[in-house]
């Protein structure tokens, strides 16, 4: 649950911070951005698409 929480506020801080200090790169941010949004279906999920709980 930490990691999905920790992924949505980096989302966030990421587009704040590349417009305010890098705005020429914010292009190369956005597709793995994305990529974290699918993953937890627009946190409609807290597990990622990828999480397989250990079965020890």
């Amino acid at each position: 649950m930490l990691y999905s929480i920790y992924s949505g506020m980096v989302i966030f801080s990421s587009v704040v911070w590349f417009l305010r200090f890098a705005p020429e790169q914010l292009e190369e941010i956005i597709n793995p951005l994305y990529v974290v949004l699918e993953e937890h279906k627009n946190f409609e999920t807290l597990k990622p698409a990828w999480y397989e709980p250990n079965n020890c």
